[in-house]
C-alpha cells in the first residue's frame, strides 16, 4: 500500500534535522558510540525531558518541522518533545515511529515508539505529572503505559510494529540513565 500526501511547507530533509541532532548530542555529551543503543536512547530521552521548555502550542504539519523547532529553540509542546527524541534517536541510528493518543480525552499527545535489539518501546520525554522524580517514559509496554496519558490505538501502526510485552524497567538506573547488567543484577 502507497500513502502519498503533500508535503508540508515546513518540510526538512531528516538528514538536515539528523546532523543538528548530533551537533546537540555532541555540544552536550549527551551519548556516544561507545553505549549500547539503549543507553544512548536513555540518555537522551532524560535530556530532552530536562532540557525542552514546555509551550502549550506547536506547528504540527511534521515531524521534521517539530524537531527544528525544538531543536533551534529548545521550546515545545508534546509534538516537540516526540520530533526532537525522534531526531536524535535517528542521529544515533535508533529507529523510532511516532504515536498519537487514541482517544482524545483532553488534547492530543504525541510520543515515541523506539526500537532496541528487535523490541519496540514507548518512550515519552513530556510527562509532567508524575508520582516520583522520573519526569519521563522509557522503554515501557503497553501494560507499563498509563492508560488516561498514553492510550493509543494499535491498529494505527505500521505493519510488523508489536510492542514488546516483557518489562526492561528492572535493568534501569534512572539516577544514573545506565543500563545495569546481568553481572550487577
Amino acid at each position: 500500500t502507497l500513502h502519498l500526501r503533500v508535503k508540508p511547507e515546513r518540510y526538512y530533509e531528516p538528514e538536515e534535522i539528523y546532523e543538528l541532532a548530533r551537533q546537540i548530542i555532541e555540544d552536550n555529551d549527551i551519548c556516544d558510540d561507545s553505549m549500547s543503543q539503549m543507553e544512548q536512547a536513555f540518555r537522551i530521552t532524560a535530556w530532552v525531558s530536562t532540557h525542552i521548555h514546555y509551550m502549550m502550542d506547536s506547528d504540527k504539519c511534521d515531524w521534521t518541522a517539530g524537531a527544528y523547532d525544538a531543536l533551534t529553540t529548545m521550546y515545545g509542546d508534546c509534538f516537540n518533545y516526540m520530533a526532537m527524541c525522534r531526531a536524535m534517536y535517528g542521529a544515533m541510528g535508533i529507529d523510532s515511529i511516532t504515536v498519537e493518543r487514541y482517544p482524545i480525552n483532553v488534547s492530543s499527545h504525541y510520543w515515541n515508539l523506539l526500537c532496541i535489539d528487535g523490541q519496540w518501546y514507548h518512550c515519552d520525554a513530556c510527562v509532567f505529572l508524575s508520582m516520583t522524580e522520573i519526569s519521563y517514559i522509557f522503554m515501557y509496554t503497553d501494560a507499563e503505559l498509563d492508560p488516561y496519558n498514553n492510550s493509543y490505538d494499535p491498529e494505527t501502526l505500521p505493519e510488523g510494529v508489536v510492542v514488546a510485552t516483557e518489562s526492561v524497567q528492572d535493568i534501569l538506573d534512572y539516577s544514573t540513565q545506565t543500563v545495569i547488567s546481568e553481572a550487577e543484577q
